[in-house]
């Protein structure tokens, strides 16, 4: 934790190390490195799922302040797909990781940035790390984003929304993570 407010300009946050390739259309692909992958346990598998416009789905009511994501999305047909996250009981809290098709804009809490699928992309993916008061988010292995989050204990929900259109949710793979301290006690959930 910081005492530090976003508003200061910085609030300690660091990123996952990351592998940086070259892809064959000589644009920068970004992933978070393997070994992070070790620090999965509890899997919680919500795959094919069917969203309907406007009805949000409630993937997990309490799910911890510590997990990775993986959310692949056939978003070929909505014009908007918003997965949120620290979402409360009541759902009127929640941080929105949000893709616009029509305005091609990226939204990941309070930071936004532009963001084109492919001609050939019918599939948004997020993968996403929450640690506490951190979150990062690689999106179709083309844009990173990392952000300071207001999530509390009591706000722990995770939900997708889509609009414009039916989605398809055709992975949504949750891992709880473990502490890469050897004091697990310091950041359990």
């Amino acid at each position: 934790m910081t005492d530090r407010s976003p508003k200061d300009g910085w609030c300690n946050t660091l990123s996952l190390p990351r592998v940086v390739t070259l892809a064959s259309d000589k644009t920068l692909h970004f992933a978070p490195i393997p070994e992070l992958k070790a620090l999965r346990y509890e899997e919680h598998k919500h795959n094919n799922m069917n969203l309907e416009p406007n009805r949000e789905l409630i993937v997990e009511n309490e799910f911890g302040m510590h997990y990775e994501a993986l959310i692949e999305v056939d978003i070929d047909k909505a014009s908007q797909f918003e997965l949120r996250i620290g979402r409360s009981t009541d759902g009127h809290q929640f941080i929105p990781i949000k893709y616009d098709v029509k305005t091609c804009r990226l939204t990941f809490g309070d930071k936004e940035a532009d963001f084109k699928l492919n001609p050939n992309e019918k599939t948004l993916s997020i993968h996403l790390f929450v640690d506490g008061c951190v979150g990062e988010a690689y999106i179709n292995e083309r844009a990173c984003f990392s952000n300071n989050l207001s999530l509390s204990r009591s706000s722990t929900g995770i939900s997708v929304m889509a609009t414009g259109g039916n989605v398809k949710v055709k992975r949504f793979s949750l891992w709880k993570m473990k502490s890469i301290w050897l004091d697990k006690d310091i950041f359990t959930d």
